[in-house]
C-alpha cells in the first residue's frame, strides 16, 4: 500500500505558530474572566453572551490544537481546506463574541455605577434618620446592612469589569485570527499554485507515493492488460482479441 506524503501540509511562516499560541493563551484568560462574570452577575446567563464567549474559548482550544499539533504529530489527519474553514469560523465567532460582550459590559458598568451611588445615598439617609434613636438599637444593624450592600455591589461591579476586560481581550483575539486567516490564505494559494504540488487531491487530503494523485489503482492493470490462464485480455480500446485455440 502506498504511503502518505506530507506535501499536502501547507508551508507557513514560523511566526504564525506563535500567534496561534497567543490566541489560545488569551482564550484561557478570557474564559476565566467570563466565568467569574457569569458567577458574579445575577441572571447573567440570560443574556447568552457569557455562554457564547465560553463556547468560543473552547472552540479556540480545539482549533489551536488542530492547527498547531496536527501538521507535526499527525499529518494524515490534517486537511488544508478544513484548516481554512476553522480560521474563517474563528474570525466570525470572535467578532460576535467580543462585540456582544462589549455591548453588555458598557451597559452594565453604566447601570451598576448608578445603582451603587443610589445605594450609598439611601444607606446614609437611613443611618442619619436613626440618629434620633436614644438607644441606638438600629445602628449596628444599619452598619452591617450597609457593609453587605457595599460588598454585593462591589462583586457585581467587579463582574461587569471582568466582562469589559474579556471584551477587550476578545477584540485582540479577533485581530489575531484576522492575521492568521489572511496569512494562511496567501500561503495556501501559493501552495496550490506550486508546480511540485499540482498532483495533490483537490479535497486537501494527503497525496500518496508511487504515482500521481487522482490516478485510479486500476490504471496500471488497464494499461498492461491482465493474463488469465492462457487467455490474454487486452487493454481497453486497444488491440484485437486473441484467437481461441
Amino acid at each position: 500500500m502506498a504511503a502518505y506524503t506530507d506535501q499536502h501540509v501547507v508551508e507557513q511562516p514560523p511566526w504564525l505558530k506563535f500567534i496561534r499560541i497567543a490566541q489560545v493563551a488569551l482564550s484561557v484568560l478570557i474564559l476565566a474572566l467570563a466565568a467569574f462574570a457569569l458567577s458574579a452577575i445575577p441572571f447573567g446567563n440570560t443574556f447568552g453572551t457569557f455562554g457564547f464567549n465560553i463556547f468560543t474559548c473552547i472552540f479556540t482550544f480545539i482549533v489551536g490544537a488542530y492547527l498547531i499539533l496536527t501538521p507535526i504529530k499527525a499529518p494524515k489527519l490534517y486537511n488544508c481546506w478544513a484548516a481554512l474553514v476553522l480560521e474563517i469560523f474563528g474570525v466570525i465567532f470572535w467578532l460576535s463574541a467580543f462585540a456582544t460582550m462589549a455591548s453588555w459590559a458598557s451597559l452594565g458598568l453604566l447601570t451598576v455605577g448608578g445603582i451603587s451611588g443610589l445605594g450609598k445615598r439611601d444607606a446614609k439617609k437611613s443611618k442619619s434618620s436613626s440618629s434620633d434613636d436614644l438607644f441606638g438599637s438600629n445602628s449596628d444593624w444599619l452598619d452591617n446592612y450597609d457593609k453587605e450592600i457595599q460588598a454585593r455591589y462591589a462583586r457585581y461591579r467587579a463582574g461587569w469589569r471582568c466582562a469589559g476586560a474579556a471584551a477587550g481581550l476578545g477584540g485582540v483575539v479577533w485581530v489575531l485570527f484576522m492575521i492568521t486567516l489572511i496569512t494562511y490564505s496567501i500561503f495556501l494559494h501559493r501552495h496550490r499554485k506550486n508546480p511540485e504540488n499540482k498532483n495533490l487531491p483537490d479535497n486537501g487530503m494527503p497525496a500518496r507515493d508511487g504515482g500521481e494523485a487522482g490516478v485510479s489503482c486500476h490504471s496500471a492493470a488497464e494499461v498492461k492488460g491482465h493474463e488469465m490462464g492462457s487467455v490474454h485480455v487486452g487493454a481497453v480500446g486497444g488491440g484485437e482479441y486473441p484467437k481461441p485455440y
